[in-house]
């Protein structure tokens, strides 16, 4: 059964059909049109081919709308190189998504009502779907975060250095699963010689962070996280 949240946009007059089942998605939008006009309907049905990497675990895609419904985009492909979350993406490309959906496993695999949707463009009274869904909550997205993106974390919370010495940090991945997670590092302060790793579960991953232009005493916060959840664990260095 799809995880299908609604995330109520209480401005909008757009109303959203969505129906998922194994193999297809299809979505049907109306905009409302002056007194007299027939109202604007636009529709657009995927199946898994219409998903680009649909064979491979942790990604997400955009549904966005213009003269048209547009398919699926791989916001994991949109984004490599540059880390952003979904929403700075999103707001530094002026896109407003119909859909945003999170496929923590190959699609290829599971099929597509196995996966979590968040409908962006519609209001409860407006929305239909022939699946129960929820409406999102300031909570949504540390929610989704917990469910589905397995929790790497650093072996320590704590770790110490010398003035401009160097400490390896190990990032330890919990789950069963045998599929690699790939996760992105950040610092506060120092510097790490890398910023994407990837963990595998039983095989703790070390990474080395330099504490650069760091005196007796400071401190930084090394983080590590994914492509949309920057900051999920962090290691607090001091340098002693």
């Amino acid at each position: 059964m799809s995880n299908i949240i609604l995330q109520e946009k209480s401005n909008s007059a757009l109303s959203i059909n969505l129906a998922v089942t194994n193999q297809s998605v299809t979505i049907t939008t109306s905009t409302p049109a002056g007194e007299g006009e027939t109202p604007v309907t636009k529709s657009a049905s995927f199946t898994v081919s219409d998903f680009p990497n649909s064979d491979k675990d942790w990604q997400a895609y955009l549904v966005k709308s213009g003269e048209t419904i547009s398919k699926p985009l791989s916001f994991n492909a949109l984004t490599l190189g540059d880390r952003e979350t979904r929403q700075s993406y999103t707001e530094k490309n002026e896109i407003h998504p119909l859909l945003v959906i999170l496929a923590p496993y190959a699609i290829s695999k599971v099929g597509l009502d196995s996966l979590t949707y968040l409908v962006c463009e519609s209001i409860e009274e407006l929305f239909e779907c022939n699946q129960s869904y929820t409406v999102g909550s300031p909570e949504t997205n540390q929610q989704i975060r917990d469910d589905l993106f397995v929790p790497v974390t650093f072996a320590s919370a704590t770790a110490s250095v010398a003035a401009d010495g160097e400490v390896t940090l190990s990032l330890v991945h919990p789950g069963n699963s045998s599929q690699p997670v790939d996760v992105y590092l950040e610092s506060t302060g120092g510097y790490l010689p890398t910023q994407r790793a990837t963990v595998t579960a039983g095989s703790p991953k070390q990474i080395k962070f330099i504490a650069s232009g760091m005196q007796s005493g400071d401190s930084a916060k090394v983080k590590v996280g994914y492509k949309d959840f920057p900051g999920v664990s962090q290691c607090t260095v001091t340098v002693s």
